[in-house]
């Protein structure tokens, strides 16, 4: 408290004004001139290496700095000297003046300090200025909307660890390379394709997303899984899944034993999902090899729960009702679709590759 109080007697009190005041603030001489650059960037630095929070604040202050200085060279180097002195730039950043890529990315941290202070977002947040940086990048190429938020938050929250830099610039490639599927998905001519199925081109196009996704994969699509492919992102561009699946869902996959690798580490992944969560299997094993046993490989996020079975789920050998057993496990689902589908089932989208991929 007695820091606040003692803020509040400094010069940069004009820096914590709302915009109209503090625009009034910058084009006000007599008040420009009185601000002190130097306690001004004393602030910076006092937020500068304590929480996630005080960071933002900081890059706030700098923001707003730039603002009520303006054009005065004489001021803004001695905020930017003051800066140095509180080791929040190095000396070769501050040669550089605004033009310093440091100084850019504070400045821009601080122009979305509303969306980042967030409270779908903040608990998502760590202290480094890097990462929080990248988030903002990532962020400006989503929607500026409730949608937009929304998908920004489903990234964050399937990251496996701590919110990192590097995860961040993967998932900002990644969505560039989605963008520029879809504009080429609506040229794609899909193979045999009956005309009352609607595939992932069309739903992504529409923004429509899931909270239960099953996967029946045949063994020609576990090859196309598998393939090396030159370009990385063919799988993401043939069976874009990634942007059909809610923030809070689940995904079903059934599959066998010895496919399990391929399941885990590539069809799994392709559907925003970075691990199993548990793995069942279907029936009661008839021998010792349960290599070829079939299984069911289940994740979820957000608030999408398992109904755990309380024996086994097929009987002998009782053919396997997919859409009926996910239903049965995920019973809060309401927006289902089935993934390599040999047939249409009621209550059910019924989706498959956009285009088969080229191996060769």
């Amino acid at each position: 408290m007695k820091r606040d109080s003692e803020t509040s007697r400094m010069p940069g009190k004009a820096l914590l004004l709302g915009k109209s005041e503090l625009g009034s603030a910058a084009h006000d001489a007599k008040g420009h001139a009185n601000l002190d650059p130097a306690a001004e960037a004393s602030l910076v630095a006092a937020d500068w290496h304590r929480s996630t929070e005080s960071l933002i604040l900081a890059c706030t202050r700098i923001k707003d700095a730039f603002v009520t200085f303006g054009t005065d060279q004489a001021l803004l180097k001695a905020f930017i000297a003051g800066l140095v002195d509180g080791h929040v730039l190095s000396t070769a950043e501050a040669r550089l003046g605004r033009a310093a890529p440091k100084l850019t990315k504070l400045i821009k941290i601080g122009e979305h300090a509303d969306l980042l202070r967030r409270k779908q977002i903040s608990p998502f947040l760590v202290p480094s200025y890097t990462t929080i940086y990248q988030l903002v990048v990532l962020a400006e190429k989503l929607p500026k909307d409730e949608q937009g938020i929304n998908e920004l938050v489903r990234i964050m929250a399937k990251c496996p660890d701590e919110l990192t830099r590097e995860y961040l610039i993967e998932e900002t490639r990644r969505l560039k390379r989605t963008r520029s599927m879809a504009k080429d998905l609506t040229a794609a001519r899909i193979k045999s394709e009956p005309v009352t199925e609607q595939k992932s081109s069309n739903l992504t196009q529409s923004g429509e997303q899931f909270d239960l996704l099953l996967l029946t994969p045949k063994q020609k699509d576990l090859a196309f899984l598998r393939a090396d492919y030159a370009d990385g992102s063919t799988l993401e561009r043939c069976l874009p899944l990634l942007r059909l699946i809610d923030h809070s869902a689940a995904v079903v996959i059934v599959t066998r034993i010895s496919d399990l690798p391929v399941i885990a580490n590539i069809l799994l992944p392709i559907c925003g999902f970075p691990r199993p969560s548990r793995v069942l299997l279907v029936r009661r094993p008839t021998s010792l090899d349960v290599t070829d046993a079939e299984v069911l490989v289940m994740a979820e996020r957000g608030e999408m729960r398992l109904s755990p079975p309380e024996d086994w789920l097929v009987d002998g050998k009782e053919m396997i009702d997919a859409p009926a057993i996910a239903a049965r496990l995920y019973p809060a689902a309401s927006r289902k679709a089935h993934v390599f589908a040999p047939a249409q089932t009621d209550g059910w989208r019924r989706l498959g590759w956009v285009e088969e991929p080229s191996v060769r």
